[in-house]
């Protein structure tokens, strides 16, 4: 099983929604939200542990915007 990198500064887990486009983001209507803490951030992907442990690798090209709190 892949384990990503750890972030320096942990994100705890959080509500995370991602939108596709600017309609979605301005509607707050998201594509696809997770539930879980961000494991890693680059320029191209975050990486996402989930409650059950998996690993969501997301590509920041293809979303217009990742929102967290």
């Amino acid at each position: 099983m892949y384990k990503a990198e750890p972030e320096k500064k942990q994100i705890s887990r959080s509500e995370i929604f991602i939108y596709s486009n600017i309609g979605s983001w301005n509607n707050e209507k998201p594509d696809a939200s997770i539930t879980g803490r961000i494991a890693r951030k680059t320029d191209k992907f975050i990486e996402i542990q989930d409650d059950g442990g998996y690993i969501q690798m997301i590509e920041l090209d293809k979303v217009f915007a990742v929102v967290y709190k």
